[in-house]
């Protein structure tokens, strides 16, 4: 079992979504969502872990922007972009479960 980790954008320079959960047994559990604080990435950070939890993270790799469109089509005006951080938070965490470990 091991720590694995995705960010969208940069913590502490602008908007960001972060996401961890431990990757073990090809399975991604105990799924954690942090954000720069905003309502809408708040919202998107509660259903990523639910969306998450539980998987096998080679099938969460095929997402791409399109499909993030349809699991968040109310994205307030001004703050689709968060559609983007989310993807490349999870796409990042779950690429980071197959890179070898030393």
């Amino acid at each position: 079992m091991r720590e694995v980790v995705g960010c969208g954008g940069v913590p502490g320079d602008g908007p960001y979504i972060k996401v961890s959960a431990t990757f073990r047994t090809q399975t991604l559990n105990n799924c954690r969502c942090i954000c720069n604080g905003c309502a809408t990435a708040v919202e998107i950070c509660n259903f990523l872990t639910k969306l998450i939890e539980g998987r096998d993270p080679s099938k969460l790799l095929s997402l791409e922007l399109s499909d993030m469109h349809v699991l968040f089509p109310n994205v307030a005006d001004g703050k689709g972009f968060y559609r983007d951080l989310a993807l490349e938070a999870i796409l990042a965490l779950c690429k980071q479960c197959f890179e070898d470990v030393e």
